[in-house]
């Protein structure tokens, strides 16, 4: 199983001393890290996309999430079902117990890039889509909403998957310093989440 980061130099010290131990104290062995560099959430996203394998799954999560210590253990049971998205975070404002669960459309699927596992063939199609047309819609000209294009894009093919429950990460950036992207929004919240975030009582 791969673990894709998507990560800016800000959030470098957490990710390096705290996100990865976790990640590998549960078992997982191949974690890459995408720094974007300055390139901005849509272009680094769209790049490291690029990079990766024709076929297989990946796990992506941003930056500023921390997991349950289950993740592993839900994540080798996952493997059971190869080529389906699996949404592993739906934020709280805007998600509820009845949103769990088999996505008949695609517009129910949780707005999850914190954590998702995406098949490759669907980001080398969506990447194929973007270049075509995607890359037109007035919502990349704010560089910042690569999780809206890949909607309009999942909507426009009539793909589906899963959003898992509980949520398998919490999104902590109240707690590293903020949105970096949206940096008045209100904290967004797991939906249901279960885990433990003593770990992360220093940075408090």
């Amino acid at each position: 199983m791969i673990i894709q980061i998507h990560a800016c130099k800000k959030r470098e010290t957490y990710i390096r001393t705290i996100l990865i131990p976790e990640l590998k104290r549960q078992g997982f062995k191949h974690i890459n890290v995408y720094m974007d560099h300055g390139k901005g959430n849509l272009q680094a996203y769209i790049d490291s996309y690029r990079e990766l394998p024709d076929s297989g799954d990946v796990w992506h999560l941003e930056d500023d999430v921390f997991p349950d210590k289950r993740f592993y253990n839900w994540a080798l049971g996952l493997s059971c079902f190869p080529k389906v998205i699996i949404a592993g975070f739906g934020a709280g404002q805007y998600y509820g117990l009845r949103n769990f669960g088999y996505c008949v459309e695609s517009s129910e699927l949780f707005l999850s890039f914190p954590c998702i596992r995406i098949p490759c063939e669907v980001i080398k199609d969506f990447l194929r889509w973007y270049d075509e047309s995607g890359c037109r819609d007035p919502k990349a000209k704010t560089g910042k909403e690569i999780d809206s294009l890949f909607r309009d894009f999942l909507i426009i093919h009539g793909i589906t998957g899963f959003n898992f429950k509980p949520c398998i990460v919490e999104h902590v950036d109240d707690l590293i310093g903020g949105s970096i992207v949206n940096p008045d929004r209100i904290p967004l919240k797991a939906a249901i989440f279960e885990g433990d975030l003593s770990p992360l009582e220093s940075l408090r």
